[in-house]
């Protein structure tokens, strides 16, 4: 789980990539005021945990033009980009 805040506006943005119980991968998307009990949430499907990875650096890219720090990364997102760039850079093969 990404959590990302914008203390000059006072707004939050919380990301987390997770696979449900029929497999598919996830984004969880909420957003909304600091110390406020309300705020909206989105939940967006993605073809593969790749694909949710790359949506996260894309997010996280809007998340920095708009102004907003990363406040906390889980481990585990940590080490699923670490299996991506590790695919990325494996040798391919031929079938």
């Amino acid at each position: 789980m990404q959590r990302w805040i914008n203390p000059d506006k006072g707004r939050y943005y919380l990301v987390d990539l997770v696979q449900d119980l029929l497999g598919d991968w996830t984004l969880i998307l909420s957003w909304g005021a600091l110390g406020s009990r309300g705020g909206q949430m989105r939940v967006m499907v993605v073809a593969s945990k790749s694909a949710g990875l790359e949506q996260l650096e894309t997010i996280a890219k809007r998340r920095r033009r708009c102004g907003y720090q990363l406040e906390s990364q889980g481990r585990d997102l940590q080490e699923s980009q670490k299996e991506l760039t590790d695919l990325e850079t494996a040798p391919q093969r031929l079938t």
